[in-house]
């Protein structure tokens, strides 16, 4: 009598899996929380953004035609920031760390690491 119980309870494998993400920004690289990868078309994931840089950062999310998805402006060394995205097209996409200059550093620099992001299966 119990066999047929279980096909009552919905699934909930896919819709309990965290989604939020860490990533961490270096003068030198991003240090992107990859346990979720490859990530998924239409789903909303959480990143908390932290800064171990020494100036203000800005941190944006670009798709291969170099256009911005989502971004941080102002990110404070040593500090976390949040920023909701859900990735439209399956592809790759870019995490970009870039400094914002100021009195320490004299050339404001670029980082990137790439991530994928593949369509969602029904």
């Amino acid at each position: 009598a119990l066999r047929g119980a279980s096909a009552a309870l919905p699934d909930s494998n896919a819709r309990d899996q965290p989604t939020t993400l860490n990533v961490v920004m270096y003068d030198d690289n991003i240090d992107v929380d990859l346990r979720l990868a490859p990530f998924r078309t239409g789903t909303k994931y959480t990143l908390s953004v932290h800064s171990e840089c020494q100036v203000f950062q800005g941190f944006a999310i670009e798709n291969a035609k170099g256009e911005t998805v989502a971004s941080l402006q102002n990110v404070p060394p040593k500090q976390t920031a949040t920023l909701d995205v859900t990735f439209p097209e399956a592809g790759d996409y870019e995490f970009v760390n870039k400094s914002l200059g100021g009195y320490y550093i004299v050339t404001p620099y670029t980082t990137k690491t790439t991530v994928k992001c593949e369509k969602a299966t029904s």
